[in-house]
């Protein structure tokens, strides 16, 4: 056995990760249409994305 516990339960994590998506919709619709792929690939080369 692990003996693993988290320090969340489901509720709270979900609560915050939902609130972080929330905050952040600039950073993650420029994942979803791409535009951070190419910002990656302008500061670190086409391998890096």
């Amino acid at each position: 056995e692990l003996d693993f516990r988290p320090s969340e339960t489901f509720e709270t994590g979900i609560r915050k990760t939902l609130g972080w998506y929330l905050a952040n919709e600039r950073w993650w619709r420029s994942v979803m249409d791409g535009t951070y792929r190419q910002w990656v690939h302008r500061q670190y080369g086409a391998g890096a994305a």
